[in-house]
Protein backbone atom coordinates (compact mmCIF):
# COMPACT_ATOMS: atom_id res chain seq x y z
CA UNK A 1 0.00 0.00 0.00
CA UNK A 2 1.45 3.14 -0.84
CA UNK A 3 1.25 6.12 1.19
CA UNK A 4 0.67 9.85 -0.19
CA UNK A 5 1.52 13.06 1.34
CA UNK A 6 1.00 16.58 -0.26
CA UNK A 7 3.76 18.97 0.87
CA UNK A 8 3.08 23.29 0.63
CA UNK A 9 4.42 26.27 2.05
CA UNK A 10 2.52 28.41 4.14
CA UNK A 11 3.07 32.35 4.04
CA UNK A 12 1.47 33.72 6.80
CA UNK A 13 1.84 36.75 8.83
CA UNK A 14 3.37 36.74 12.44
CA UNK A 15 3.76 39.72 14.75
CA UNK A 16 4.26 41.96 11.70
CA UNK A 17 6.53 40.16 9.56
CA UNK A 18 6.05 37.65 6.90
CA UNK A 19 7.15 34.36 7.66
CA UNK A 20 6.67 30.65 5.87
CA UNK A 21 6.73 26.68 6.57
CA UNK A 22 6.58 23.59 5.18
CA UNK A 23 3.37 21.59 6.10
CA UNK A 24 1.98 18.67 5.04
CA UNK A 25 -1.74 18.98 3.40
CA UNK A 26 -3.94 16.51 5.95
CA UNK A 27 -7.13 17.63 4.50
CA UNK A 28 -9.61 20.96 3.24
CA UNK A 29 -11.85 21.75 5.55
CA UNK A 30 -14.64 24.33 7.10
CA UNK A 31 -14.40 27.12 9.40
CA UNK A 32 -17.22 28.65 10.83
CA UNK A 33 -17.18 32.39 12.41
CA UNK A 34 -19.06 35.59 12.53
CA UNK A 35 -17.38 38.22 10.88
CA UNK A 36 -18.68 42.03 11.25
CA UNK A 37 -20.80 43.44 8.10
CA UNK A 38 -20.79 47.04 7.02
CA UNK A 39 -22.99 48.24 9.79
CA UNK A 40 -21.50 46.55 12.50
CA UNK A 41 -23.70 43.66 12.66
CA UNK A 42 -22.11 40.23 12.94
CA UNK A 43 -22.82 37.60 10.60
CA UNK A 44 -22.42 33.72 10.37
CA UNK A 45 -19.92 32.94 7.62
CA UNK A 46 -18.04 29.38 6.37
CA UNK A 47 -14.93 29.00 4.62
CA UNK A 48 -12.48 27.27 3.15
CA UNK A 49 -9.60 26.57 5.07
CA UNK A 50 -6.33 23.95 4.54
CA UNK A 51 -5.64 21.57 7.72
CA UNK A 52 -2.19 20.91 7.83
CA UNK A 53 0.76 19.23 9.62
CA UNK A 54 3.63 21.58 10.54
CA UNK A 55 6.55 18.86 9.33
CA UNK A 56 8.88 20.73 12.09
CA UNK A 57 7.00 20.80 15.28
CA UNK A 58 4.11 18.54 14.35
CA UNK A 59 1.94 21.02 15.37
CA UNK A 60 -1.67 21.05 13.43
CA UNK A 61 -2.36 24.74 11.99
CA UNK A 62 -5.75 26.30 9.55
CA UNK A 63 -4.40 28.07 6.59
CA UNK A 64 -6.78 30.09 3.66
CA UNK A 65 -6.19 28.43 0.23
CA UNK A 66 -4.31 31.63 -1.06
CA UNK A 67 -1.52 31.00 1.93
CA UNK A 68 -0.59 27.85 0.54
CA UNK A 69 1.69 27.18 -2.56
CA UNK A 70 1.55 22.95 -3.24
CA UNK A 71 5.55 22.19 -3.58
CA UNK A 72 4.79 18.94 -4.51
CA UNK A 73 3.90 15.61 -3.55
CA UNK A 74 5.61 12.73 -1.54
CA UNK A 75 4.83 9.15 -2.65
CA UNK A 76 6.48 6.18 -0.25
CA UNK A 77 9.01 8.90 1.17
CA UNK A 78 10.18 9.86 -2.37
CA UNK A 79 9.23 13.64 -3.59
CA UNK A 80 7.49 13.59 -6.87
Amino acid sequence: MSRIKTLVEATYEEDGEERKGSYWLLHWGLKYDLLPDSYGKLVPVHYTVGICQNIQTGGIEMFLPDQLRVEGVVVNGELQ
